[in-house]
């Protein structure tokens, strides 16, 4: 059984990434304020957030597993539109902005430069959680998608509003 992060507790690991890891912190936003899964934000691009309407979106119909891009996500349904919030979007800007992110890049590059894989984001969170005073396996970055839904169902949200996100 994995652990969830109290809204503290989740805050002070925010400051912690922020702060240790910047690199990663974006990623780890995306994690916690969209239910995506790694695959599909490690196959973002500047060109997939847009405005629609009076909001921001991401565009997920592609992601990278097993080592390989895919131009397709996990499922039909997995292909859809997430509602990206202000502040989310202000992180992405600032991550495009600091790591010099063209708009058909990925958004996040490995040390090297190349697409960045699961193993390489779970290192990160791991380490996010060791520098944070957490035990490596407290949780798992795939948690974070769980904590969202969570989130949202306790802030009143409509599961089908929930469901449609991730």
């Amino acid at each position: 059984l994995r652990n969830r992060f109290s809204t503290k507790e989740l805050k002070e690991v925010i400051d912690t990434c922020i702060e240790k890891l910047p690199e990663f912190s974006c990623i780890f936003c995306l994690a916690r304020l969209t239910g995506m899964r790694e695959g599909e934000y490690s196959a973002l691009r500047p060109c997939d957030i847009k405005r629609k309407e009076n909001r921001y979106v991401a565009y997920v119909d592609k992601q990278i597993t097993r080592g390989e891009y895919k131009n397709r996500t996990k499922t039909k349904t997995s292909t859809r539109i997430v509602d990206i919030s202000d502040n989310m979007y202000d992180i992405l800007q600032w991550h495009i902005k600091t790591f010099n992110i063209d708009y058909n890049d990925f958004l996040f590059r490995a040390d090297k430069g190349g697409m960045i894989y699961a193993k390489w984001v779970e290192r990160k969170f791991e380490k996010l959680l060791m520098i944070s005073g957490y035990d490596e396996k407290f949780c798992r970055v795939h948690d974070l998608r769980g904590q969202y839904v969570d989130l949202m169902h306790l802030c009143g949200v409509p599961v089908t509003y929930i469901s449609k996100q991730v």
